[in-house]
């Protein structure tokens, strides 16, 4: 249900980040593993592929508009 609510107001990508650090156990360790292994995952597809969606949205003849 908090999936759909999430995903019909625009905010289902926020709703997953605070939820994976809801759950993420309180362990030091796993969690420096854990962020070392996800944040070259981000840095080298997500990131590129957030670019890429957000310019290809952009509506550049709204620019000129009054």
């Amino acid at each position: 249900m908090s999936a759909w609510a999430t995903e019909v107001i625009g905010i289902h990508a926020l709703f997953g980040a605070f939820m994976a650090g809801a759950i993420m156990p309180d362990n030091e360790r796993f969690r420096s593993i854990f962020i070392e292994k996800v944040e070259d995952v981000a840095l080298v597809l997500l990131l590129p592929l957030f670019f890429v969606y957000t310019g290809l949205r952009t509506e550049i003849g709204l620019l000129n508009d009054p």
